[in-house]
């Protein structure tokens, strides 16, 4: 009976992701503001995209050069400009409260294909890491090109430890043709409906446990 509360409670936390509701913490989330890029225009660190902080390394920001993820957008972010790049952005938070990240994924479709890798991280200013995870876009694969970059949805979720946190993406993919990115957003997770799942969850283990008991 452990495995399953370890099972329904891995299956709560997924469903906590597709509950977000909201206003979107992240500002420019879809890139669209910012001088015009043109086809692309290289960021070197330290540098800024609106509200986005380019941290380390460069970023191409990317205008005509491909498809958008977005058909309402025009402009995205290749994380690998002249190398590895990244790029940060701070919003206020609840300590303790459940919050979504979603991005769209993709991959340059130039130079070597294969995996291109980011790592996404999410910091507080006094706890320090609280979370972080690798994306993989697989531009062999996917066999996409500037006309269909064949996007993919990616999200985690997180809880934060202070009133800000940190969100970072950091380019894993070495050279100039890395890992896409767009349409980042980091919503709350509404208490009421993450306590309604972690209910029912912890209800249908209970009634497992008692047919289970009657059968026995």
């Amino acid at each position: 009976m452990r495995h399953g509360i370890i099972k329904l409670a891995a299956a709560t936390t997924l469903l906590l992701g597709a509950t977000g509701a909201g206003a979107n913490l992240i500002t420019n989330g879809d890139f669209e503001v910012g001088a015009d890029p043109g086809s692309f225009t290289t960021i070197i660190a330290p540098g800024a995209l609106g509200d986005w902080s380019v941290d380390s390394g460069s970023i191409d920001y990317i205008g005509s050069y491909w498809q958008d993820a977005s058909a309402a957008g025009t402009r995205s972010v290749d994380l690998s400009g002249n190398g590895a790049g990244s790029i940060s952005q701070s919003f206020a938070t609840t300590a303790n409260g459940l919050y979504e990240v979603k991005f769209g994924l993709s991959g340059n479709p130039d130079g070597t294909r294969g995996n291109k890798t980011l790592q996404v991280s999410l910091t507080d200013s006094t706890s320090g890491l609280i979370l972080q995870q690798e994306f993989t876009f697989d531009t062999l694969a996917a066999n996409n090109d500037h006309d269909n970059m064949g996007w993919v949805t990616r999200s985690l979720v997180f809880q934060a430890s202070g009133s800000q946190t940190t969100l970072r993406f950091l380019s894993l993919t070495s050279g100039g043709w890395g890992p896409a990115l767009d349409d980042v957003s980091v919503n709350a997770v509404p208490v009421p409906a993450a306590v309604w799942l972690l209910g029912s969850a912890l209800l249908g283990v209970g009634l497992i446990a008692r047919k289970r008991g009657g059968n026995a």
